[in-house]
């Protein structure tokens, strides 16, 4: 085990009684588990924890009472949400030696897909867990430190801002920024309440309150051109990104799309089938019939079409017609 000590603020003689009393009741990683998803959040509802470690709400409720016993000062109640009363401290953070490895895997992930300054604040986090490790498990992480490469097509486009959006998503402060939209040469400037970030398609996309437009939009990281933090604070309580996503999902209406490879292409498509709303795949034998849901037929023909005489549409009739147009103008463009 590798053990990582932070600053503590508690008695160790309550710490022993309990652990020794979660051992003898053979559930002590869970437990264990769930005090520190309690740390990691003001608030955490019954089903969130049920959901998190596969156990039935009413273990959940029995877990909980083991800590109150135990002597961890938890506030709320079944139906609302449980909390860890401010000032409390977890004993020593124990990292295995596979979290370990993951946190030095995810340091070659993080590099390529944030920005400058989140990368090192992230590389700065690392160093100071390396820091305290024992002399033969640093060896180890070291070791594979060195062994791991993140291969990806080159970045086409400077990631810039996420630190400031982070932190303006945090302290839920007003956001300025210039943008420039896809079919503009002019950026405008915009205040927004953010909500969110996710990462699709090998790009940031920023969803916020747009005081302008009076509304939700999403925006493309790399297309804001500059951003300042003004001297506000937003009181409006917006929903949770998830929440936002899966209502908005819900109101677009999905297009569905059939297609078939043969199996010789698959090591081709595998991984991208998933950026295009696969669905199903059926195992035909000499080929794979896969169904996707897609707000509109414009992007995964283009994709599509790089297979040429390798895939097959099968519904519905006008992506047929989209790709022969785009074949059609693609041939034109080749004629002159």
């Amino acid at each position: 085990m590798i053990a990582v000590e932070f600053e503590i603020e508690f008695e160790f003689a309550l710490v022993i009684e309990f652990i020794v009393f979660l051992r003898l009741v053979n559930r002590f990683d869970r437990v264990i588990s769930i005090l520190i998803l309690l740390q990691s959040r003001k608030v955490v509802k019954a089903q969130q924890i049920s959901e998190r470690f596969d156990v039935s709400l009413r273990t959940v409720y029995r877990d909980i009472r083991t800590l109150e016993e135990a002597g961890v000062p938890i506030c709320g109640e079944a139906g609302v949400g449980y909390s860890i009363a401010e000032g409390y401290r977890l004993p020593p953070v124990i990292f295995d030696e596979s979290e370990a490895f993951a946190l030095t895997a995810g340091e070659k992930f993080i590099a390529n897909i944030v920005d400058e300054a989140t990368a090192k604040a992230y590389a700065s986090a690392l160093a100071k867990i390396r820091a305290v490790l024992e002399s033969a498990n640093l060896e180890g992480v070291e070791r594979l430190d060195d062994s791991i490469v993140f291969r990806s097509h080159p970045k086409t486009y400077t990631t810039k801002h996420l630190s400031e959006i982070f932190g303006a998503i945090s302290g839920r402060w007003v956001m300025r920024i210039q943008y420039r939209k896809p079919d503009s040469m002019e950026a405008e400037w915009r205040d927004l309440e953010p909500m969110g970030c996710y990462f699709d398609y090998n790009n940031w996309y920023l969803i916020a309150w747009c005081r302008l437009r009076k509304d939700y939009r999403t925006f493309k990281v790399n297309r804001i051109e500059a951003l300042k933090l003004r001297a506000e604070h937003f009181e409006y309580t917006h929903p949770s990104l998830t929440e936002y996503i899966e209502r908005e999902s819900k109101s677009k209406k999905a297009l569905k799309v059939e297609v078939r490879f043969p199996k010789s292409m698959y090591e081709y498509i595998e991984n991208d089938r998933f950026n295009f709303g696969l669905v199903q795949e059926v195992d035909e034998g000499e080929s794979v019939k896969m169904t996707f849901l897609v707000p509109d037929y414009h992007l995964i023909a283009r994709w599509l079409l790089m297979y040429t005489k390798y895939v097959e549409v099968v519904n519905p009739e006008a992506l047929k017609t989209l790709m022969k147009e785009l074949a059609e103008d693609l041939l034109k463009h080749y004629s002159k």
